[in-house]
């Protein structure tokens, strides 16, 4: 249920933070066959981070603002990342247009950008 999943979230993330560690959250990608039920988990982790003020990856929100209508089938497929189903190649330059044909090289062009931007903030 959603709200369980909310306090194992939080309970989880505050021993992350006790530990001294910095969290980087991520929303799962779009599930077709429980698409409401994703956006609605995806949205109470990003309530958390806000709250928190950790960092978040919102994989999600990447795929449906790249793909918003065919992203099932091109940055998805059932519950997989694509790596090259579209004509995408999960080593090509991160161009826009590379990063709507692999779902596999936007995570990964996604988390290099992340944690990047985690050093700068946090640890310069």
């Amino acid at each position: 249920p959603l709200d369980d999943y909310r306090k194992a979230m939080a309970k989880a993330l505050d021993q992350v933070l006790e530990a001294g560690a910095i969290p980087l959250l991520n929303t799962i990608p779009p599930f077709k066959a429980h698409f409401e039920k994703t956006k609605q988990y995806n949205a109470a982790l990003r309530e958390i981070a806000k709250e928190r003020g950790v960092p978040i990856l919102d994989l999600e929100r990447e795929i449906l603002t790249r793909r918003p209508n065919d992203w099932y089938g091109s940055l998805m497929d059932r519950i997989h990342l694509t790596a090259n189903q579209t004509g995408g190649k999960t080593n090509a330059e991160p161009t826009p247009e590379n990063l709507r044909k692999s779902g596999y090289q936007l995570r990964g062009w996604l988390t290099v950008r992340k944690i990047a931007e985690i050093k700068r903030r946090v640890l310069d």
